[in-house]
This record gives structure tokens, C-alpha cells and sequence, in this order.
């Protein structure tokens, strides 16, 4: 061998090491960043899966809605007059519907019971749920009587969905 190649094989294996620990060091950070990535694609892709299995249990439950030629809501004093119950009627105020898509509206009504059982209240709300369609408590108002333990004046306002006429 020359001298001249002797000399520049030292020079050669340095510029190797060096490409070698910057490919080596850039690899590494390429790769920290790839699996963030990674990391972040499989939360969405759960995320999505999710979603979708939300979407088709909300879907099979509007398609059993949709079936119901009418679902009409059963009017809070008949459901008062079924309880048999020894206290005065409540008073019953309507609040108001709301239409909503595909025939459906939002119906809301306050009932007010002047003096009750607190007890026997929370029975006339589940029954309230267990109708056909369904009376939901968006609100409850409660003071405490004075005179009777257990007893006081509650006002509830409850909200239903119904169709009174099949969607075209």
C-alpha cells in the first residue's frame, strides 16, 4: 500500500464511525417519534371502534322506536289514579312540547303534590318510569313539611318522548 492510502484509511473508518452514530443517533429519534404516532393512531382506531358499537346500539334502539306506529304518553294523573293512593290529586300543569325529528315531540309537565309521603314519591316515580314510553324526572323540588315527619310538598316536572302519528 501507499503512503497515501495508509494516511487516509484513519480519516476513512473516522467519517464511517461518525455517519454511523448520527444514522444511529437519527434512527433513534426518528423512531421515538413513529411510536407517539403509532401510540396515537391505536387510541383513535379504539376510540373509532367504539364509537361504532355506540352508534349501532343508539341505532337499533331509534329503529325499535321508529317501529311503534303511535307511543303515546300516558297522562301523569291517570298514573296517579292507578297507584290508588289515600292523598289528594296532584295539580298537573302542562309545560309545553317540543317537536323533534320524524313525528316524535318532548312533552314536559309539572305535577306538584301539596302534601305527601316522601316515600311513597319516590314508588310514584318509578312508576312513572316503567310506563311505556317512559316519564323521566328532569327536576325535583322537595320542602320538608313542618307538621309531619316524613311528609312534604314536592313539585316534579317530568318529560316524555311520544308520537302521536307515524313518520312518512
Amino acid at each position: 500500500m501507499t503512503r497515501r492510502r495508509k494516511a487516509a484509511l484513519p480519516v476513512v473508518a473516522v467519517v464511517a464511525v461518525l455517519t454511523g452514530l448520527w444514522t444511529t443517533a437519527t434512527g433513534l429519534r426518528e423512531t421515538a417519534r413513529l411510536e407517539s404516532a403509532i401510540r396515537r393512531k391505536r387510541a383513535e382506531a379504539q376510540e373509532a371502534r367504539r364509537l361504532r358499537e355506540e352508534l349501532a346500539a343508539l341505532d337499533a334502539a331509534r329503529a325499535a322506536w321508529d317501529n311503534l306506529p303511535r307511543a303515546e304518553l300516558t297522562p301523569v294523573d291517570e298514573l296517579f289514579r292507578r297507584m290508588d293512593a289515600d292523598l289528594a290529586a296532584p295539580e298537573v300543569s302542562d309545560r309545553g312540547s317540543e317537536p323533534l325529528a320524524d313525528g316524535w315531540r318532548r312533552r314536559r309537565v309539572e305535577v306538584v303534590f301539596h302534601e305527601a309521603p316522601l316515600e311513597w314519591i319516590a314508588t310514584f316515580l318509578a312508576r312513572c318510569a316503567e310506563e311505556r314510553p317512559p316519564w323521566r324526572a328532569v327536576e325535583i323540588r322537595i320542602v320538608a313539611s313542618e307538621t309531619a315527619r316524613g311528609y312534604g310538598r314536592v313539585a316534579l316536572t317530568l318529560e316524555g318522548l311520544e308520537r302521536t302519528e307515524r313518520a312518512p
